[in-house]
């Protein structure tokens, strides 16, 4: 166990670059300015905070908990439109074997009427290539896609993947898959009639959705070459919660107490980790992290009533035959 720095209140989104992993922070960022129309200190309808913008920070720290800071490079798109304000969400944080980080932002734009209350003003979305330090390599603006994914009028996108060649595959409305060619400039769209609860990167690097099927849950590769899914796969009925394959197993996946790795060919769950055996209460726990040398990283949360504070720690685990474990 490795206690993380005090100073990290959340630790989401998580991925690994040689033992270092990188992840979003949520907390307020800055004090956005009223705009001409909005309410102001004295107003019966100002509140303390109206204004604070809340959002996402990329940060790193070391698997020993040394080498925490934050991506100074990083900037966020978030920015005041005309008379609106803006606040972002990172829905998805991914790393590539090129050593570079893509992010899936979503930035949704709002405004105040005369009275104070809420209002609404539209969303963007995008696809951002990141260098190591935060720099923004490329964009990608994916909104324009909210008419082109199959989805009807309310668009989100639940989930993004990206493989090592740079293509990006994202899960929208749950219920579609666009894919995204390397360099942005070519796209198409593969609905599931069983929806898309997961989008996984696998251990061979391809990618794969998940959903219902006729026979339960379903495991689909996309296919690049026909635009299309793969035959279905079967997974266990209790594989509600996958992650991104790595080592010698396809995906892996949990139950409320344990922890398995899952051999797509064999169609094999292999029982890796019993929380309570590992003395970890999974109640506590925040993400989950397979690394490709077969190791497990788990967060566990220690939060404080008293002083309103997180504290976090690293679990790194390794696999062991049980003859080594005293």
């Amino acid at each position: 166990y490795v206690d993380m720095p005090k100073s990290i209140s959340s630790m989401d989104n998580m991925c690994c670059i040689d033992d270092t992993i990188y992840f979003c922070e949520y907390g307020k960022i800055s004090t956005q300015e009223p705009l001409p129309n909005d309410p102001k200190p004295g107003d019966d309808n100002y509140w303390e905070g109206m204004y604070d913008l809340y959002g996402y920070k990329l940060s790193k720290v070391n698997l020993d908990g040394s080498g925490y800071e934050t991506l100074t490079n990083y900037e966020s798109i978030v920015s005041q439109e005309g008379n609106m304000h803006a606040n972002n969400s990172i829905v998805s944080l991914r790393s590539t074997a090129d050593n570079t980080l893509w992010i899936c932002e979503n930035v949704n734009y709002y405004s105040y009427d005369a009275q104070g209350n809420w209002q609404d003003g539209g969303s963007q979305n995008f696809v951002r290539q990141l260098d190591l330090t935060g720099k923004e390599l490329q964009r990608i603006d994916i909104s324009s896609l909210q008419n082109t994914a199959n989805t009807g009028e309310y668009f989100y996108i639940s989930q993004m993947q990206v493989d090592d060649t740079g293509n990006i595959y994202l899960a929208c409305n749950d219920t579609g898959l666009k894919v995204i060619l390397s360099g942005g400039q070519a796209s198409f769209d593969i609905t599931s009639d069983g929806g898309i609860g997961n989008v996984l990167l696998l251990s061979d690097g391809s990618v794969a959705a998940c959903g219902w099927g006729n026979e339960g849950l379903e495991l689909k590769k996309v296919d690049l070459e026909s635009k299309s899914f793969g035959e279905a796969i079967s997974l266990p009925n209790r594989a509600y919660n996958l992650f991104n394959g790595g080592g010698e197993y396809d995906v892996y996946y949990q139950d409320s107490n344990n922890l398995f790795g899952y051999n797509v060919s064999k169609q094999e769950s292999v029982k890796l980790i019993n929380w309570i055996d590992s003395d970890i209460d999974s109640n506590n726990m925040g993400s989950i992290l397979p690394l490709n040398d077969g190791r497990i990283i788990a967060t566990i949360n220690d939060y404080s009533y008293t002083s309103s504070a997180n504290s976090i720690q690293l679990a790194v685990m390794s696999k062991h035959d049980r003859s080594e474990i005293a």
